[in-house]
């Protein structure tokens, strides 16, 4: 297991290096190189979300996601475009919004529906 780790203010250049390493490995860890301010949590969001459907970037923001203070309004605008492993990550906080939890239920994905079911009726 080899860890990528995310800068605080990811640019192009070390996007492209850091999905490079990425998609040579097999079996990759990805996480931060420290505690994203809401800024930087804003500026990751707006940096990668016009490239979630490449395959790095939609695990960043899937571990972006798992972070317990990120906003609200960045995670609605992630469910609606993300990939499944984004609602899924999303819909198994316990911080959950209203419009959020309407997305979650509202969801046609059989994964996240199971996830989603799984954690409304756990412990």
């Amino acid at each position: 297991m080899e860890d990528i780790v995310i800068p605080p203010r990811l640019d192009e250049v070390q996007y492209r290096q850091l999905r490079t390493a990425f998609e040579a490995k097999r079996n990759v860890i990805v996480q931060f190189s420290a505690k994203l301010t809401e800024a930087e949590i804003r500026q990751q969001f707006d940096f990668l979300l016009p490239k979630v459907s490449d395959s790095f970037a939609a695990s960043v923001l899937a571990d972006l996601a798992e972070m317990d203070h990120v906003p609200h309004d960045l995670l609605e605008r992630l469910f609606v475009v993300g990939d499944t492993a984004c609602q899924v990550t999303i819909c198994l906080r316990s911080d959950l919004s209203d419009s959020l939890v309407a997305l979650c239920e509202s969801s046609t994905d059989q994964n996240v529906i199971e996830h989603w079911n799984r954690r409304r009726s756990g412990p």
